[in-house]
């Protein structure tokens, strides 16, 4: 399963240092997500789906999947919690 785009064609300079720094593996419990949309909960639905379809090809047992998606991106979802007082937050 792809879970990018493919990179576009580049120098052998460019592709040197982007091996340098791109994971060998996928871990999916050091994945994290922001979510930008503050409110819609339409990215945190299609992240959900893609963290469990993760998971699921790495082999975790399906009925371990929901709880380790919320632990693992629980700090997150509290940052989320802490909203402005400004009446013009986009949050």
């Amino acid at each position: 399963m792809q879970y990018y785009i493919e990179p576009a064609e580049q120098t052998d300079d460019v592709k040197a240092q982007l091996a340098a720094i791109t994971p060998k593996s996928l871990d999916p419990e050091k994945l994290t997500l922001l979510d930008p949309a503050c409110g819609s909960g339409h990215i945190l639905v299609e992240a959900y789906d893609l963290f469990k379809a993760i998971y699921q090809e790495r082999g975790y047992r399906s009925k371990d999947i929901p709880r380790l998606i919320l632990q693992e991106t629980y700090s997150a979802w509290k940052l989320m919690t802490v909203r402005p007082s400004s009446p013009r937050s986009p949050c």
